[in-house]
């Protein structure tokens, strides 16, 4: 099912069930988020990590920076310009080396939502999210982990597939507050992320970085864990040698202020004998109640109605 499918059916069973969200207030949590621009503490006196760009090259490095918890002043951006497919640069997620990672967001209806109990606009949409690993120690019968299958990659590699999934509503002012689902967890509860646009470049061949605090520190206000993403428009095999020094050289600049460099990040490899199309899980049920819920219960605002 492509995720232009889910979409439609998403917004279909929406209008048409009428549900209300079913884990009550879903992204609530995004007056605590830095969204009316709450301070991110004392950031200089949080932990003494500030050491100039390290040269390890290995992945994942042991530097998880001086990120905020909440990042006051992320990059201000219409999330109806960030819809469609993107690929993954570099990141700091997987703890193996990944391949072929992209995202696709796709609006859930037109994604025109005011978010919940307020005027603020905002924007629904849905994410997939698809890359592939190779197991170190495979034994040659199953996948060693992953969405719960694989497949013979073009040099006899059992590749594993892995798909996420994620319900979002996004303000204009660059942050995105997420219900990501797992299919490697079954139907446990959604998970809750809130991820900062650091930088925007729009275009069809830009790109942005992002990133979110997966555990906060509320004495030092300092991410303890961060997942940073760097996703570009064009394939990363058709950059470019001076795109890709110009992507290189603005990650360095942007996460220097946090102290972390492109090499704290992986680099996604893009392999032409890989396909995440054969990765092409279907979401969870629990998923798509979730999105039919949120969808059923977001106040709709008019394509004109952009108040703040």
């Amino acid at each position: 099912m492509t995720s232009m499918t889910i979409s439609t059916v998403l917004c279909v069973l929406a209008l048409a069930g009428g549900l209300r969200c079913c884990f009550g207030q879903g992204y609530g949590s995004y007056r605590d988020s830095g969204y009316r621009g709450q301070s991110s503490g004392p950031v200089a006196q949080a932990r003494n990590v500030c050491n100039p760009a390290t040269t390890k090259l290995t992945f994942p490095t042991p530097n998880e920076g001086c990120f905020p918890n909440i990042l006051k002043n992320p990059v201000q951006v219409d999330p109806l310009s960030r819809q469609g497919l993107y690929f993954e640069y570099r990141s700091r997620f997987s703890p193996e080396q990944s391949y072929n990672a992209q995202v696709v967001n796709s609006l859930v209806c037109d994604g025109l939502v005011f978010f919940p109990g307020t005027y603020t606009p905002a924007v629904h949409w849905t994410q997939t999210y698809r890359f592939i690993t190779f197991s170190q120690d495979y034994d040659g019968t199953s996948p060693a982990h992953g969405s719960g299958y694989g497949y013979q990659s073009g040099h006899g590699q059992k590749a594993t597939c892995h798909n996420q999934f994620y319900d979002s509503i996004s303000g204009y002012n660059g942050v995105d507050f997420y219900n990501s689902f797992d299919p490697e967890l079954g139907n446990a509860q959604p998970v809750q992320q809130v991820f900062y646009l650091m930088f925007v470049k729009p275009g069809p061949r830009g790109f942005e970085i992002q990133y979110s605090c997966d555990v906060r520190n509320e004495e030092t206000y300092i991410c303890e864990k961060v997942s940073v993403f760097v996703n570009c428009r064009v394939h990363p095999n058709q950059l470019t040698p001076e795109e890709n020094y110009e992507i290189d050289a603005t990650i360095d600049r942007v996460l220097a202020t946090y102290c972390m460099s492109k090499n704290d990040l992986q680099k996604v490899i893009h392999r032409d004998d890989l396909s995440v199309e054969q990765c092409n899980l279907a979401p969870l049920n629990a998923f798509i109640s979730l999105v039919n819920g949120y969808a059923a219960s977001l106040p709709k605002r008019a394509p004109s109605d952009r108040r703040y």
